[in-house]
């Protein structure tokens, strides 16, 4: 369907078309607060032309008057591929297509119709990438004119306020860090406003080319009207040299004569003169710019990298060269260095050329605020941006919770550690890797919160690892409990995605993750595991994995409802309390992460190691796994003096027994059938494991001086079964904290019988 035409008289026509973007459109409209939605997107086209836009309410071509191109309803979603096609009715030659990318113009095809009429058309899928997309194109007319002209328009997300919510992450991101979120070659870019509270070579390069024209044309200006001043010359001559004699040297002069005739003309006497220079400190500014910002451009002509179009290189070389002549004009030899104004020059405020040179090279030096404005600079793909502002985001909620200050600097050098690191490339693209701890100023749990992790099937010994293929979860938390030798590790992955995204049939405005974003949850929490080097079998690492995602619901009611168990929750939230995997919608609103935030609070706060290990099956020492019966596991255990049960142990009448630190040597507690009590080094039977728990130490037995409550996995035990008469030695053979077949249990105790 067509979206989009422009007639510019009868030299010719724009064109473009896509699916249908109603669905887009209604979910845009939901979410757009900062401007009316109908008004919310910016049209550029040449003066002069006709411009009609579909409307998607009405289902209608309507077209807009020229004074409210700026202000028109948006037709253009990231989550959609367009055709754009430009026929020419008047072009003498091939037209040109003019974009600093050269793989986009890559995607342009010209092709002759037999009318004699050119057409350019082109596909473009501005998917992950909203913003400002401009195009220029060039051609020759039939009457021999040269023209240039270009195309822009805003391209939204219907999953953001684009200008509001992007414009937030983009400063968020960069105050925490830097320049991260810049990029050059991209398919659409960003507009900023003139400021000061960004600058860097791409940010540079994207005013330079916004100014450098009328730059160039004040630099002019000034070569053929310049500004000078009057200044005394003295020198020291003799008198036949002198040419302008003042009373005072003639008195004097004569009556040198009269006492010396010779010496006078040998004297050398003081003359003065006044004359007009251009060595002005004005004119030393004018040549100091010109040396600098020729300078900088020739530094990154040569940065730019291979996906650099011909046209863009050719523009800045072009550029360099007009700065390069105007350097060697014969203006500037005469001038000296420019070493700094000692005061104010009234003449770089006021006069015509000066005060133009002296206004571009502020807004050089300034860059850009990061607000919604006019001059364009690329950024990531916002599904990166998304990607780390959650990142940032998380880190936010957690010191919240833990109540600290990161910008204390008394909290940051007793509860945070961050080792960060990042790779900053702003032509060929940045990342950021590494991990941050925080001491938890309650209980001194220590939390860690990692970005870009990776989970291979190399690892060191204890350590976390991808029995499979390396896995890459987004953030990765840790929890070190203080208390207990325990680590209780979350995953959560950011998705720029939602349910319905580019299928035109979802009418639904209503945001889900979308589906296969949760099995990927499913996936990371099967395929990590955590264990030593050499064992036959692994341990499930995962309590909880959790989709990120750009959701706009009422996450207050939504809240409410949560913590009151009310029923009727959106199953990505009703599945984080089943099976401890979910989504969380978080957006840069202030409402978005109340659930998050929630969450968080509940795992770093308010639920206990034991609460967190009942809600979620896989952790060291657990699995999922399904009960075999006729593989019969035996857990040997041994039973301490100090164990209120020892007595009991030694009438084989034991009802109970608790293990070591919960950490112990991990197995698969689902297929424990039996338990042999290692009584002082002694066997002599089995008990049937009733049932496991865990339970504190001081629930247990009473706890001696100086030792830790840690949590201690706990059996309920039945019958016993008598291996031997009575109780024989171990022998080292059977070894506390191992699991054995009851086969081996057995062979292993008749070879002691029999030793």
């Amino acid at each position: 369907m067509e979206l989009l035409q422009y007639r510019y008289h009868n030299a010719y026509i724009i064109q473009t078309g896509s699916t249908d973007i109603g669905a887009s459109w209604r979910k845009f409209k939901v979410r757009a607060k900062e401007l009316a939605p109908e008004q919310y997107c910016n049209y550029v086209f040449a003066p002069g032309g006709t411009l009609s836009i579909y409307n998607a309410d009405t289902k209608t071509l309507e077209q807009v008057a020229a004074e409210d191109w700026r202000q028109a309803r948006p037709v253009f979603f990231e989550d959609h591929k367009y055709n754009l096609t430009i026929t020419f009715f008047d072009a003498a030659e091939q037209p040109r297509i003019i974009h600093p990318n050269k793989d986009v113009e890559a995607m342009f095809n010209t092709v002759e119709a037999a009318d004699h009429n050119y057409i350019v058309s082109g596909s473009l899928d501005f998917l992950n990438q909203p913003g400002h997309f401009a195009l220029e194109f060039s051609y020759k007319n039939k009457s021999g004119e040269h023209l240039q002209h270009k195309i822009e328009f805003d391209v939204l997300s219907p999953k953001l306020d684009t200008k509001h919510d992007l414009n937030i992450i983009i400063q968020q991101i960069r105050a925490e860090y830097g320049d991260l979120v810049f990029r050059y070659l991209t398919l659409t870019f960003q507009q900023f406003e003139m400021g000061h509270e960004a600058n860097n070579d791409l940010i540079w390069l994207s005013v330079f080319k916004q100014i450098v024209d009328g730059y160039i044309k004040a630099v002019r200006f000034i070569i053929h009207q310049p500004h000078n001043k009057m200044r005394q010359i003295e020198e020291y001559q003799r008198a036949e040299r002198i040419k302008h004699w003042t009373p005072t040297m003639i008195e004097r002069f004569s009556n040198d004569r009269l006492n010396n005739e010779s010496q006078a003309l040998r004297r050398y006497y003081l003359t003065t003169h006044t004359e007009s220079t251009l060595d002005t400190r004005e004119n030393r500014f004018v040549k100091y710019t010109l040396e600098r910002i020729a300078e900088r451009l020739t530094m990154l002509v040569k940065r730019l990298g291979d996906g650099t179009s011909d046209s863009e290189r050719l523009t800045l070389s072009d550029k360099l060269k007009e700065l390069d002549l105007l350097r060697r004009n014969s203006f500037f030899r005469g001038i000296g260095n420019f070493d700094g104004f000692r005061q104010q020059s009234m003449v770089l405020q006021q006069r015509s050329g000066y005060s133009q040179v002296y206004r571009y090279w502020i807004i050089l030096q300034n860059g850009l605020d990061l607000i919604q404005g006019d001059t364009s600079v690329g950024v990531q793909p916002i599904w990166r941006l998304y990607e780390l502002w959650c990142f940032l985001r998380v880190k936010q909620l957690v010191c919240k919770v833990l109540g600290i200050n990161p910008h204390n600097p008394d909290h940051i050098k007793k509860y945070i550690k961050e080792e960060t690191r990042k790779n900053l490339d702003l032509f060929d693209g940045s990342s950021l890797s590494g991990h941050i701890e925080y001491t938890n100023p309650i209980n001194n749990d220590l939390v860690e919160v990692g970005y870009q992790y990776s989970f291979g099937r190399k690892a060191d010994d204890n350590a976390i690892r991808s029995a499979t293929t390396e896995q890459k979860p987004d953030i990765v938390m840790h929890i070190h409990k203080q208390q207990s030798d325990i680590v209780l590790t979350y995953l959560y992955d950011a998705k720029y995605s939602v349910l319905g995204d580019a299928d035109g049939n979802t009418n639904d405005i209503l945001d889900e993750p979308k589906p296969e974003t949760i099995n990927a949850m499913h996936h990371y929490r099967d395929a990590i595991y955590y264990g030593s080097r050499g064992e036959h079998r692994f341990s499930k690492e995962i309590i909880g994995g959790y989709i990120l995602f750009p959701g706009r619901m009422d996450e207050d009611d939504l809240l409410q409802r949560w913590q009151h168990h009310s029923g009727d929750l959106p199953y990505f939230l009703q599945s984080i309390e089943e099976v401890n995997i979910g989504a969380f919608p978080l957006l840069p609103d202030t409402q978005s992460g109340l659930l998050l935030e929630s969450h968080l609070r509940k795992v770093l706060h308010d639920e206990g190691i034991t609460e967190q290990l009942e809600t979620s099956i896989p952790q060291r020492g657990l699995h999922y796994t399904k009960k075999d019966l006729s593989e019969k596991m035996v857990y040997v255990g041994y039973v301490k003096t100090n164990n209120p049960d020892i007595e009991l142990f030694r009438r084989n009448e034991a009802k109970s027994y608790y293990s070591g630190n919960i950490d112990f040597k991990e197995f698969d507690l689902q297929k424990l059938e039996y338990i042999l009590p290692n009584v002082c080094g002694k066997v002599s039977g089995v008990y049937e494991v009733e049932s496991v728990g865990f339970k504190k130490l001081s629930k247990i037995r009473d706890l001696q001086p100086g030792e830790e409550d840690n949590l201690r996995v706990h059996f309920e035990l039945g019958k016993f079964h008598a291996l031997t008469d009575t109780p024989i030695s171990c022998n080292n053979r059977l070894h506390n904290n191992e699991v054995y077949s009851l086969e081996d249990i057995k062979r292993k105790i008749n070879e002691l019988i029999n030793h």
